[in-house]
């Protein structure tokens, strides 16, 4: 890699567009989730979309750095601006299940953020979030040559203010009181890509790590997370 080149940080699985589509994670929420909360840093009609999979109530609270909302987003009602100043007002227990996509990485304080969020989801209602993973090989690995180098999407997406490896996520969650945080690999790189040798460790330059399990693998395969947890 040339010295001036910039270092390539996304994934570029074929189906990673649709995989982080709203499309596909409606697919993990159950029936009886029928009103959402979609806290989100991006727009393109994702109310319409909540819709349209059959959400009875569909409420939006879209971060100011997604930009303006241009005509109907095809929410009840939608909340805009940036999510760490937002006065929000929702009843307890109001909501069936939280969405949050391209959020946990925009906010300054998340825990400050989250905490009036938990009060307003329902017994055993689902929190479902994504969120891009710092421990993916591709970051790693630029860090590892001296590099901090922003771009237009994944863990070094520009509008990104805060990392967060899988450990630092659950640790959020429990905290606030999640019980069952369960991660998922939704967008990954395919294990040859980052083949270990005989020992079970992986290289790059100079760097050696392991020797590392299939799961652990999985951790510096992972560009986005899935996770999906209750609350207690």
């Amino acid at each position: 890699m040339s010295s001036h080149s910039a270092p390539d940080t996304v994934c570029h699985q074929p189906e990673r567009d649709a995989r982080l589509s709203l499309d596909t994670l409606l697919t993990y929420l159950p029936p009886s989730a029928q009103r959402v909360l979609d806290c989100t840093g991006s727009l393109a009609q994702r109310g319409a979309t909540l819709k349209r999979h059959g959400i009875a109530e569909a409420v939006g609270l879209v971060d100011a750095s997604a930009g303006t909302p241009e005509g109907d987003e095809g929410y009840d009602r939608l909340i805009h601006g940036p999510l760490d100043f937002t006065p929000l007002d929702f009843e307890d227990s109001a909501f069936d299940c939280l969405l949050l996509t391209h959020v946990l990485e925009r906010l300054r304080n998340p825990e400050a953020f989250l905490k009036p969020l938990v009060k307003c989801l329902s017994h055993e209602g689902l929190v479902l979030i994504t969120v891009p993973n710092l421990q993916y090989h591709k970051t790693v690995f630029m860090l590892s040559e001296g590099r901090w180098a922003y771009g237009e999407s994944g863990v070094m997406d520009r509008k990104n203010l805060r990392f967060y490896t899988a450990h630092e996520v659950r640790w959020l969650l429990q905290r606030l009181g999640f019980t069952n945080v369960r991660f998922a690999s939704l967008v990954g790189d395919d294990p040859a890509t980052l083949p270990r040798d005989a020992e079970g460790y992986i290289h790059h330059g100079d760097v050696k790590a392991g020797p590392l399990s299939d799961e652990q693998l999985g951790s510096w395969l992972t560009e986005y997370y899935l996770v999906l947890a209750t609350r207690s």
